[in-house]
């Protein structure tokens, strides 16, 4: 099985819904796996690290907080992608989830 990349963590954060936490299972899954991978840099790490630790967090994800937390979660992943300078397949310049 090939590890997983930063695109697959985009992907698993865009099949994030509120109230689904099934999905942010396998976005930890995902996060927490890059950060396990000593080849990427460290503040990519670092910055998944972040996520993994909101995604831990039970009242982040709390009904009234869910929201601001997905964006968290999103700048985090942002933050990673910038670090290991990834363009998007897409062909964008720059990773976004809007």
């Amino acid at each position: 099985m090939t590890p997983p990349t930063i695109d697959d963590a985009v992907a698993a954060f865009m099949g994030c819904e509120p109230g689904d936490a099934d999905a942010r299972r396998r976005l930890r899954e995902v996060c927490w796996a890059l950060v396990s991978d000593r080849t990427l840099p460290g503040a990519a790490r670092n910055s998944l690290a972040d996520a993994v630790a909101l995604l831990d967090d039970p009242v982040a994800f709390a009904t009234a907080a869910e929201p601001a937390s997905l964006v968290l979660l999103r700048l985090q992943l942002e933050v990673a992608a910038d670090h290991l300078d990834v363009r998007p397949a897409s062909g964008a310049s720059t990773l976004r989830f809007e």
